[in-house]
Parts: C-alpha cells; sequence; structure tokens
C-alpha cells in the first residue's frame, strides 16, 4: 500500500472513531441526580445575574410553565410558552430593582433510562420592587428531559404559599 493509500485508510478510520464516540456520547448521555443538580444551579445563577438568554435557553421549545397563586385569593392562574415566558421575564427584571432566591427540600427522581428528571423543591424569593422588599415562598415541580443530549425544561408548576411578607 502507497503513503496515499495509507494516510487515506488511517484518516477514514480516524473518522470512524470519532464518529463511533460522538454517537455512543449522545446515546449514552443520561441525567443523574449531580448533573440535574448543576444544571438547577447554574439557572439559578443566570436568574441572580438576570441573564434572560440564558434562562430561555434552558427551556424546550413546548415548555409550558404555570404559576398557581393560591394563597393571593382569587387570583387565576398564570400559564406561559416559551415565547410568553421571554416577555415576562423582560418585564420582570426590568421592574424588580433586587432579586434572590434559595431552593430547599429539593428532591431528584431520574427515570430508569435517565432521559427525564423531575424536581420537587420549595424556593423562597426575595424580591425588591418600587423600594418594597417581599418575601413569597412556593413549591416547584419541574421535568427536565434530555434533548440531543441537552438538559431542557419542559413543564414548570409553581404554586405560591404565602402572600408575601413585607420586610
Amino acid at each position: 500500500m502507497d503513503t496515499t493509500g495509507r494516510l487515506i485508510k488511517q484518516l477514514w478510520v480516524t473518522w470512524l472513531a470519532i464518529v463511533s464516540l460522538l454517537c455512543t456520547g449522545l446515546a449514552h448521555a443520561q441525567l443523574t441526580e449531580v448533573n440535574v443538580e448543576q444544571f438547577l444551579v447554574e439557572l439559578e445563577a443566570a436568574d441572580q445575574r438576570r441573564d434572560a438568554a440564558t434562562v430561555i435557553e434552558a427551556l424546550a421549545e413546548d415548555v409550558i410553565i404555570v404559576f398557581r397563586y393560591a394563597a393571593m385569593g382569587d387570583i387565576p392562574d398564570s400559564r406561559f410558552t416559551k415565547a410568553q415566558y421571554k416577555d415576562y421575564l423582560a418585564e420582570a427584571y426590568a421592574a424588580v430593582q433586587d432579586h434572590s432566591s434559595r431552593r430547599y427540600g429539593t428532591r431528584i427522581t431520574i427515570s430508569d433510562d435517565g432521559q427525564q428528571a423531575e424536581v420537587f423543591a420549595n424556593v423562597e424569593e426575595t424580591t425588591t420592587m418600587q423600594g418594597k422588599t417581599s418575601i413569597h415562598v412556593s413549591q416547584q415541580y419541574v421535568l427536565i428531559r434530555l434533548e440531543q443530549g441537552t438538559p431542557r425544561i419542559k413543564r414548570v408548576f409553581a404554586e405560591l404559599l404565602n402572600e408575601g411578607s413585607d420586610t
């Protein structure tokens, strides 16, 4: 075999090895409690920075987000698509002077095939708007699925547990 033939064979074998590694990596990509927790921490950091682009990027195209305000009386639930939530987030980030949150009591359940995770958590949010600070507590459910090897949020359900205490 001449030099050119050997080079072509080496390139072919290398290409097959790379494709095989990529396909294996994608085929076996799984969610774990560790990488779901890391995903949530990164998302919370983006929210703290008011980085709407990163928050929106984490959402699946067909995401459904529901906020229930039962603790606040007759306020109807808010329901958002990805586009609607993007608009809502922009308005919220513009209106809020300061915002922080703390997640606790987190329970992460991974599906048997590692393609889906359910997260249940309590979240305490402290928000300052128009010079007034309030604290809200909610219970949240988040469904995360792998889409082409990337975790994406498919569903969010958050129920507000209090009317918000002023500080």
